[in-house]
């Protein structure tokens, strides 16, 4: 943008003219001054500046003297000067408010400041300081000029004094008969304001008529300066403050009162005052001062908006166009200093659609002062159309009407391709970038690929039409564009013969042929690679690629090789993983041509080798331009050899069998295919080096001249000592000299797991001579490599190559003794069982012809938990005599694991049908045999064994709540304090099956209870129904039951509505028909589980049923426990069966249960003969209502004489059982 001056490119903000302050970033220097100190360096800067020797639009500074601008204000008679008496204010607070304005000081800026969220909605100004002068031009007040009100009747020579400068009704100006200078636009951005701030101190003297005389002095400053501006109908704002924090606030409201009253300026609108120094007292009055202005601002503008309306041309032969250009161009600029709106962009569309009419009835020929004012106010106006719809965040409609823009130029030019037409593209599409830089990103796209269009609407014929639009894509596309642009103007001018005809924004061409172009395309490439470096979700790899290959480029026509180095040197990167071989051999070229030219003669030689193994085809194209180099290999000679870490063989290793014994031979080959161009057609390799890990010996193949040349080699060495094994031959490549094979059998010398580790090779050339390591470790995606050898005469071939299996990686070998003949058997049971010591009986026969040492190592896992093992014998190094059969015993301690299948499973899943999950106990033996060669090897075989772990015992549970709780009487003074403390007690039983193939003896049984409950108890109640010892059959179908009973209460003073109890079974077993052949000893197992955890109810009443048998009578009692301190009112109902007669019940319409009592009805039938042989009889079915809480009891069947079901309750007939 710098080829334009601020007036076209700033952001059009409200002028401030602020006057009483110092600016915060510039010192004082003048005491009669347009404006403040800054702007003046700028406005001088940019009149003297040249982008380097471009092509720019200038315009003079206020202060320069041939300004016009300056003339009016400087040597008019007319002019009015705003005079201040008093000093600056310079203090703290005039320095915190100075500088706080100033966060809303746009200056030239050509986008808002801040990039956050109120991008498009902040309050910004353009502030001039101004220091005690301040000059404004006649009749600038009117908002046109003032010839623009005077009669059309009138001669316009009589009337010339009165006109203004920029008028083009003014004959003896140089802008008559013109449209619109830039310097109308430089008098409403930096000489007439739309708000005049005043600043005075308010000073603080030794006394009080001192200080009436200092408010004095400032009220006739404020009035003499309040007279001036609102006279020419600009708003005015005092500011008054005070540097003094310790004066007291009356009387200062006394002051200030005083000076309001004399000034005239009401309390909030014309005059503020503030003496904090509190930061953020000073902030909250700066933004008070923003937004109070805000308003008075638009109304200045829209009123010169409404002397436009009624102005009329004062020539009849002025052009229509031109004043309708002219009025649209200054409606649209006011419009703008309001602020960017959807209203003020549409003005501005509105002003360029008037412009274009304008410029399509002028001649360039002609007219080409008209002419280019025309393209300046154009362009003007197109920048502020697609800024203005970036601010609004419409990045696409910015982008379109750019484009329109440039098709709408370009359809109008006389030379669509010239060098001035791309030079004037490029500099639009140079700012639109400019813009994008500036814009947030979540207004414009930073992840958007390039998208494909018909045509390039930039390039090519100007008449094509536009065809579709394409959003805007990302900025480094149009960075590229912007790049190509330049390019191609540079190309037409070295092309062009004479100086184009349009020579808007373009240089003579002798000046354009001269002109440094590269470092346009250098910026434009640099903002490129920025933009792209925004990008979060999308990669531009390839496009950044080719944005450092440009510049490489550009840094290479500028002669900046070492730049251009670092730029190739990027760009490589992305090709060469992509294998683009035909732009890595240009790069490559391009990186030769510069180490040439920087005389660094080594890198010269690694990329002149990087050329000569890229394919021929891409080589031939540049081969005569390397040629033409290559002198610089004779100049000078380096004393360090040359390191080449690319490949120029194609190279690779295959070891014939890679696990080999100590006393045969190591059998490898080594083939190179050599990879070299027409560059260097003749090498020689002068030393192969073949070096392996772990000081395993090193081989080296020298090149022998009187050697035979030849394709197959074969070297043959049985030296089990030497380090270092040399051969020679022949080596020599050039030619049809591509491949040589080298073949290579050596005795190991040592056992252990080798690899080779590098091949380096020493190449002589007729240019240079290098070292270079081969990449022989290459990965392989098959397990397949060929080896060669020589080849039957018949076949007419030197060699012949055989497809054999290898394993990755091929170059990788072991080197192992003699594998000891050892036979190794194990005898172990079928399945193991959880929870059990489970024996591997171990046998290892030495059938070798020699003794060996032996060592065992044995590991147990159950899936990735290691088990405990133990040997029955534990010998370690024991003499193993050849013949000797050596037995042992393994123990693995199984853990008890839940939810096994069962040996019955096993054979159902045999049969199809899948089981619980399955476990599997894995155990490693390792047999250590040291051999008697003198070097302690030690030869490992291993191996494995899986067995499956059964479940042996299956366990069922029963728990039923016991007639036999105790609730203490509350009366029983000697058994309870306050609250009777009873206990409840729950009648259980274990239930077990053996469910292995194996009868099992099962002693000591052991239950625990454990409460988990605090201040609470559970207790077992000895039982004498456990049996001391019990026999279980193999696989047994039923269960054995295991009864006990426990009681559960809480510790006195407290309760509990319910008891955590968790159920410990634990007993010992023993297998009576364990297999000794497997076994040792003749084990007993442990077996321990929980069997039942749970929450028992403790406090809540509760029904048991319970019932007795009386000849053909039975009785039901249904026993109502309430052992808490409530009374409890219930109902009951009886609802009768068809099975029984009710003999003595009557319903109870409400009945209450008092506290720690228990309350059982006793209900009698008689079996009604028809039923009486049958099982199950249904009972009257007994419900008790709660009247509270609304719910039925729930009864708990106490006695296994009752069948408790969904249906309800049934009585197990015992006619029926004894029938």
């Amino acid at each position: 943008m710098d080829k334009y001056p601020a007036e076209v490119t700033s952001l059009l903000a409200p002028f401030i003219v602020i006057q009483g302050l110092v600016s915060p970033t510039e010192k004082v220097q003048s005491v009669d001054s347009v404006g403040s100190t800054a702007d003046l360096k700028l406005s001088n800067l940019r009149s003297r500046k040249s982008i380097e020797c471009d092509a720019v639009i200038k315009i003079p500074s206020i202060e320069d003297p041939s300004s016009v601008l300056h003339k009016s204000l400087y040597e008019d008679r007319q002019v009015t000067i705003i005079d201040r008496k008093l000093r600056l204010s310079q203090g703290p607070l005039a320095s915190s408010i100075a500088t706080l304005l100033d966060k809303h000081n746009i200056k030239d800026s050509y986008l808002p400041t801040n990039k956050g969220k109120e991008f498009s909605s902040q309050i910004y100004y353009r502030i001039k300081y101004a220091t005690n002068q301040y000059r404004l031009p006649r009749g600038a007040v009117l908002g046109a000029s003032q010839s623009d009100s005077v009669s059309p009747q009138q001669d316009l020579q009589d009337i010339a004094g009165l006109l203004s400068p920029l008028s083009p009704f003014n004959p003896d100006s140089s802008y008559s008969n013109t449209i619109l200078p830039l310097e109308w636009v430089q008098k409403y951005r930096d000489v007439i304001p739309s708000v005049f701030v005043d600043v005075h101190e308010l000073r603080i003297t030794e006394s009080d008529t001192s200080d009436m005389q200092a408010d004095q002095l400032v009220i006739d400053d404020i009035n003499s300066v309040k007279k001036d501006v609102t006279g020419r109908g600009i708003r005015f704002l005092s500011v008054l403050l005070c540097e003094e924090t310790k004066v007291e606030s009356s009387v200062l409201e006394t002051r200030i009162e005083k000076i309001r009253r004399c000034t005239r300026l009401p309390q909030r609108t014309g005059l503020l005052f503030i003496s904090s120094v509190n930061t953020r007292d000073i902030g909250i009055f700066v933004e008070s001062i923003i937004r109070l202005i805000k308003p008075w601002t638009s109304d200045f503008y829209n009123s010169q908006i409404s002397k436009l309306k009624n102005q009329t041309s004062l020539d009849l032969n002025y052009n229509s166009s031109f004043w309708l250009a002219r009025q649209s161009m200054k409606t649209a600029i006011f419009e703008e200093f309001c602020g960017i709106t959807e209203s003020s962009t549409k003005f501005m569309e509105y002003c360029y659609e008037k412009l274009i009419d304008a410029i399509r009835i002028v001649k360039l020929d002609t007219n080409p002062v008209i002419w280019n004012q025309c393209r300046v106010l154009l362009d003007l106006a197109g920048l502020h159309i697609a800024r203005s719809y970036l601010i609004l965040g419409d990045s696409n409609m910015a982008y379109r009407k750019f484009d329109i823009h440039i098709q709408n130029i370009r359809l109008m030019l006389p030379q669509t391709e010239s060098y001035s037409t791309y030079s004037w593209l490029a500099t639009q599409l140079s700012w639109f970038v400019q813009l994008l830089q500036g814009t947030p990103e979540g207004i414009i796209p930073i992840d958007r690929a390039l998208q494909p269009v018909l045509q390039n609407k930039w390039f090519g014929n100007g008449s094509t039409p536009i065809k579709g639009f394409c959003p805007l894509p990302q900025g480094g596309y149009l960075c590229l564009d912007a790049c190509f642009l330049v390019e191609k103007r540079r190309s037409l001018a070295q092309a062009a013969k004479q100086t184009a005809i349009d020579t808007y924004l373009s240089l003579e061409l002798e000046a354009e042929k001269k002109f440094n172009h590269s470092k346009q395309c250098i910026n434009m490439l640099n903002k490129c690679l920025d933009f792209y470096s925004r990008s979060k979700k999308t990669k531009f790899s390839r496009t950044e690629s080719f944005a450092y290959f440009l510049l490489g480029e550009e840094y290479y026509k500028d002669h900046n090789y070492s730049m251009a180095i670092n730029n190739y040197m990027v760009s490589i990167s992305v090709y060469k993983d992509e294998r683009w071989l035909r732009i890595i051999s240009v790069i490559i070229f391009r990186l030769f041509q510069c180490s040439v030219k920087i005389r660094d003669y080594q890198d010269a030689q690694v990329y002149y080798l990087r050329l000569a193994v890229l394919p021929e085809k891409f080589i031939t194209p540049l081969k005569v331009l390397i040629e033409n180099e290559k002198f610089v290999f004779d100049q000078e000679e380096s004393e360090e050899q040359l390191f080449f870490k690319e490949d120029v063989f194609d190279s690779y290793v295959v070891i014939k069998s890679q696990s080999l014994l100590l006393n045969s031979k190591l059998e490898f080959q080594v083939v190179l295919n050599t990879k070299v161009n027409s560059l260097i057609d003749h090498a020689i390799v002068e030393d192969i080096t073949i070096r392996f890990n772990d000081s395993f010996r090193e081989i080296r193949v020298k090149h022998d001249t009187n050697a035979d040349s030849k394709v197959f080699n074969i070297f043959d060495s049985d030296n089990k000592v030497q380090s270092c094994l040399t051969f020679t031959t022949n080596m020599v490549f050039g030619g049809d000299q591509k491949t040589k094979v080298l073949q290579f059998s050596i005795c190991p010398g040592k056992i252990g797991k080798f690899r080779i580790e590098s091949i380096h090779a020493t190449v002589k050339t007729l240019e240079f001579d290098f070292r270079n390591s081969l990449n022989f470790s290459k990965p392989s995606r098959r397990s397949l490599a060929r080896w060669y050898q020589r080849a039957n005469d018949k076949l007419n071939k030197a060699y012949e190559g055989i497809l054999m299996n290898v394993k990755e990686p091929s170059f990788a070998f072991e080197v192992t003794p003699r594998q000891p003949k050892v036979e190794i058997k194990f005898d172990y049971a079928e399945f193991a069982y959880s929870g059990q010591v489970f024996p591997i009986k171990i046998h290892v026969h030495n059938k070798d012809v020699e003794s060996y040492k032996l060592q065992y190592e044995m590991n147990a896992l159950v899936g990735d938990e290691d088990m405990t093992t133990e040997w029955k014998e534990r010998t370690q190094n024991d003499e193993f005599n050849v013949g000797v059969v050596n037995e042992n015993f393994a123990l693995i301690h199984l853990p008890l694991i839940t939810d096994l299948p069962t040996i019955v499973d096993i054979q159902s899943e045999q049969a199809g049908v899948i089981s619980n999950h399955r476990q599997k106990v894995k155990v490693t033996f390792k047999f250590k045999y040291l051999m008697k060669n003198g070097d302690d090897t030690t030869v490992e075989t291993m191996k494995v064994v899986e067995i499956p772990i059964l479940e042996i015992f299956k366990l069922q549970f029963t728990i039923n709540p016991s007639l036999s709780s105790v609730i203490p009487s509350i009366f029983d003074v000697n058994e309870t304090s306050v609250i009777p403390v009873h206990d409840r007690v729950w009648k259980c039983a274990a239930l077990v099956r053996n469910v292995s193939f194996l009868p099992i003896s099962l002693k000591h049984f052991k239950f625990e209870i454990k409460c988990l409950s605090s201040n609470a108890k559970a207790e077992l109640i000895e039982s004498k129904s456990l049996p001391d010892e019990l026999e279980l059959t193999e696989n047994d179908s039923e269960f054995t039951k295991l009864p006990f009973w426990f009681r559960s209460y809480c510790e006195t003073g407290f309760l509990k509505r319910s008891i955590q109890v968790e159920i410990v079974l634990s007993f010992n077993y023993e297998d009576h028909n364990t297999n000794l052949e497997f076994s040792p000893l003749q084990l007993v197992h442990q077996y321990q589980t929980v069997i039942w955890k749970g929450s028992l109810p403790h406090l809540d009443p509760r029904m048991l049923v319970d019932i007795k048998e009386m000849d053909s009578v039975i009785e039901v009692d249904y026993i109502l426990e309430n052992p808490t301190s409530k009374i409890f009112q219930f109902s009951s109902s009886l609802a009768t069966s068809e099975c029984f007669v009710n003999l003595n019940y009557k319903n109870q319409q409400a009945f209450s249960v008092l506290p720690f009592v228990k309350e059982i009805f006793k209900f009698r039938y008689k079996v009604v003969d028809e039923f009486k042989n049958k099982k199950l009889l249904r009972l009257p079915e007994f419900k008790v209502y709660d009247l509270h809480y609304k719910v039925y009891m729930n009864q708990l069947v106490v006695t296994d004489k009752i069948d408790h079901s969904k249906e309800g309750m049934f009585y197990v007939n015992k006619n029926y059982l004894l029938n």
